[in-house]
């Protein structure tokens, strides 16, 4: 089973740190993420808006727990969620590519319009990529 410290964005699977490059990692190197622009509290909101929106997902959210500067995001993704009638299979799972040697959690793991795919929560204008 794979783990991910939040604080320290440290994988372990059965509690053995993982030296694998995280798929951050690799995006950055490859110059598809700019991180200059990054700011705590931007990490902060995401961190918190991607557990508020796994446990709608899930069907654990409590309503009152939810900070109104995320509201607006939250109901974003459930409309999101019933215009496409995205199926959801995973949400924040981490995973290991032992061919390709990274490790990752993704956002969620949708099936869409018959195809597999990775979507991506996010706060802000989408990038290119």
């Amino acid at each position: 089973m794979i783990t991910v410290d939040p604080e320290t964005h440290e994988y372990r699977e059965d509690g053995v740190l993982l030296r694998d490059p995280s798929v951050t990692t690799v995006l950055k190197a490859e110059g598809f993420i700019d991180t200059r622009w990054f700011t705590e509290y931007g990490r902060i909101r995401g961190s918190h808006l991607h557990t508020a929106c796994h446990m709608d997902d899930t069907g654990v959210l409590d309503e009152d727990s939810v900070d109104p500067a995320l509201t607006g995001f939250l109901e974003a993704w459930r409309r999101c969620k019933m215009e496409t009638r995205v199926g959801i299979l995973e949400s924040e799972v981490s995973h290991r590519d032992a061919l390709y040697g990274y490790v990752g959690t993704p956002d969620k793991l949708v099936l869409y319009r018959g195809a597999l795919e990775v979507w991506d929560i996010k706060t802000y204008t989408p990038a290119a990529w």
